[in-house]
């Protein structure tokens, strides 16, 4: 009896032994299928997964240390950007020599000439538009130097901070690399079926073009911080003594335009009676027989 009772304890061992190890093993290999088709067989929505989802784990992980550095060394990590202008408005003797002296200091200031142009007034003054590009460190020198040109009417300087939106698009444009990093590797290691190529491949295009688009932005920023813009108007007085010809020449004027309508007026008239002529004369003539007839039958 104790035998089959030890004996029972000892077969009831065993098959739970073997439950574990069999259901042990069917877990690990369950498991494994479920990795192989993942990696291997891409859906739709896996693919999306595997393209973002470390994407963000990368950039969670390294904001605190993105940070830090930006918070300790600040412009050391992204010199700061600072787009410069200004506006001036001056009263000159003279504009062509007000011209050539601006278009003189840009030169002179490692600058250039974007645009000159000088107009004259109908009392034959003149005026005058000048744009300038000059580097940073010389802006507030030519600005200076540029109130010897003439007497200052109005000046207007201002100064736009773009480093957030620099630092911002340069943070944009790694994770951007990254991310297309990353779909390089899994097109040439994972991507098997063609749907899951052409998905990967879309996705590359779209990243390309988003990273194309930042680049432009940041060398449009770095060309507008790297030259300062100046732009100058400048005018000479206006003469009294010229604006008593413009009273002069507007009676010209007015009489001219008299005489105009007066000859105009004659060619009308001239016009009336050519057309009434004909008439007039068949009128006449019809008078004429009839009062012939009229005078004949009197005579009888």
């Amino acid at each position: 009896m104790k035998k089959k009772v030890i004996i029972g304890i000892i077969a009831g061992v065993i098959v739970v032994a073997g439950i574990i190890v069999f259901a042990g093993t069917y877990s690990q290999r369950a498991l494994q299928a479920r990795v192989r088709d993942s990696s291997l067989y891409l859906s739709k929505e896996s693919v999306v997964a595997s393209q973002y989802e470390p994407y963000y784990l990368d950039t969670a992980a390294q904001a605190p240390v993105l940070t830090k550095a930006i918070d300790k060394q600040g412009e050391a990590v992204v010199p700061r950007k600072i787009i410069r202008s200004a506006s001036m408005d001056l009263k000159v003797k003279d504009c062509e020599d007000a011209g050539a002296s601006i278009r003189m200091l840009a030169q002179k200031n490692n600058g250039y000439v974007v645009n000159s142009n000088i107009y004259r007034n109908s009392d034959g003054s003149k005026y005058g538009h000048t744009e300038i590009k000059v580097p940073p460190s010389n802006f507030f020198g030519v600005l200076t130097l540029l109130k010897s040109v003439g007497e200052v009417n109005n000046e207007s300087i201002n100064g736009e901070d773009v480093t957030e939106e620099y630092v911002d698009l340069q943070a944009r444009l790694n994770n951007s690399i990254k991310v297309r990093d990353r779909l390089y590797k899994i097109l040439d290691e994972q991507a098997r079926e063609v749907k899951d190529i052409l998905e990967v491949e879309r996705e590359l295009a779209r990243l390309g073009e988003k990273i194309e688009t930042i680049e432009g932005r940041m060398k449009f920023i770095n060309r507008k911080v790297d030259l300062a813009t100046i732009t100058v108007s400048y005018s000479e007085p206006r003469s009294l003594v010229l604006g008593t010809f413009d009273v002069k020449n507007k009676f010209v004027e007015t009489l001219r335009t008299a005489i105009e309508v007066f000859i105009n007026v004659s060619n009308g008239i001239i016009i009336v009676l050519s057309a009434l002529a004909p008439i007039v004369f068949w009128i006449f003539l019809i008078w004429v027989v009839v009062a012939g007839i009229a005078r004949a039958r009197k005579k009888k």
